[in-house]
């Protein structure tokens, strides 16, 4: 204990001073600890994230935005396009003329 009644040495500087000196090797030392720490983590998160995007691929879990059309919509859309009705560009009228959300 010190003479203030506290235990080990204090810094009453800015929070920059109570860090170790990063030019010292003793610094270097740790950035590179916990920069291979990080390293780490990262590729433990991504091999999860990879196995669990297999298994829910395996199970038959679609990805990506759901579609704003249903399956009878979707094809009587691709009946139109293929009249020549329809043209690619018009996706904002055909969901528009096709689901009632949108009026």
């Amino acid at each position: 204990m010190t003479s203030e009644g506290t235990c080990g040495p204090r810094s009453g500087g800015p929070p920059s001073s109570r860090w170790p000196i990063l030019g010292s090797p003793m610094g270097e030392f740790m950035l590179t600890v916990l920069g291979g720490v990080a390293t780490l983590e990262r590729h433990l998160i991504k091999a999860r994230t990879d196995t669990g995007i297999k298994r829910a691929r395996a199970a038959g879990i679609k990805f990506g935005r759901p579609s704003a059309l249903n399956k009878h919509q979707q094809e009587e859309a691709l009946k139109l396009l293929a009249d020549g009705k329809l043209q690619s560009g018009d996706s904002i009228l055909l969901l528009r003329t096709m689901n009632p959300r949108w009026h």
